[in-house]
């Protein structure tokens, strides 16, 4: 910058320059997508806080009987599950100063992460249940192979004893669909040359986590999500999703709700999703639970 002639007590400003641009188009990092919309039945309630599921026992066979016998009777017997939501919720606090800045709608990014967050609640404490699952299999060091995974899903067919009352759906770990798919290509050539072998491998080469894919009668899909299993391995679960009667179940007694209050003296707003929810084994005759490797 050019010095002015004539002054005392020169000083030299530098110039002016924006030292970074802020890109205004919201990025979201990279996330699991939620799965419990598509794996669990949605139950809402009101004015009580417990949802009870009962289980009516099928009666043993009939027995042979003559016309002067008096019938026996047996009583109408059931097991009960019960399910309890609770509130949960997720806040963040966004100033003025922020809201003031103008790059970017700051109070929507902030209502969308919230809620995002509260979600992923629900999510983790569905997947979650596959470690309570009565019948389960495998350890830390299962490779999750084809053969691995025709034996799991004759595990679930035995426990759900053709019972299916939606679809079934393989929920597993990305490591055990790596597996899958590793032994599709490099072990059993011979299936991979066939249909059946491309449509395994088309089904463990899904680009998207959360992305269905079909292998025979059986829906498959990975979530990173799923909960540690014997220790350091993972937990994944066939199960029976979609229908009437299943495995998992979601009980709501208020949805997922956002609040935004202003807080003068603290020079800002507060965002804040919750919901009243919990999830829950409604069934346990219509899930399989397999351990594998990392």
């Amino acid at each position: 910058m050019a010095a002015v002639s004539g002054l005392t007590g020169l000083t030299v400003i530098d110039d002016i320059v924006n030292s970074e641009w802020i890109s205004q188009t919201v990025h979201a990092a990279t996330e699991n997508p939620y799965l419990y919309n598509s794996i669990c039945k949605t139950i809402p309630i009101s004015q009580t806080r417990t949802y009870a599921h009962p289980i009516w026992a099928e009666m043993a066979a009939a027995a042979a009987v003559t016309e002067s016998d008096e019938v026996g009777s047996t009583a109408l017997s059931s097991s009960e599950v019960t399910v309890s939501p609770a509130l949960n919720a997720k806040a963040t606090f966004v100033s003025d100063q922020a809201l003031g800045a103008g790059v970017l709608d700051v109070l929507s990014l902030a209502a969308n992460r919230v809620i995002g967050a509260t979600r992923r609640k629900i999510d983790n404490d569905a997947l979650a249940l596959a470690t309570s699952i009565t019948s389960s299999a495998g350890s830390n060091a299962t490779t999750n192979d084809v053969s691995n995974l025709n034996t799991a899903i004759t595990a679930f067919r035995t426990v759900v004893k053709g019972n299916l009352s939606g679809s079934a759906v393989a929920v597993m770990h990305g490591d055990a669909l790596r597996d899958l798919g590793e032994d599709a290509v490099n072990t059993d050539n011979a299936l991979f040359g066939s249909a059946v072998g491309e449509n395994l491998f088309a089904g463990t080469q899904q680009v998207q986590a959360g992305q269905f894919a079909q292998f025979g009668k059986v829906s498959l899909v990975s979530h990173d999500g799923m909960p540690v299993g014997d220790t350091t391995g993972w937990t994944n679960m066939i199960i029976d999703a979609g229908g009437m009667d299943c495995l998992l179940g979601l009980v709501v007694t208020r949805g997922i709700r956002l609040d935004l209050w202003r807080e003068p003296k603290r020079f800002g707003t507060w965002v804040i999703a919750s919901s009243d929810h919990a999830t829950g084994i409604l069934d346990q005759n219509r899930g399989h639970a397999f351990i594998t490797k990392t």
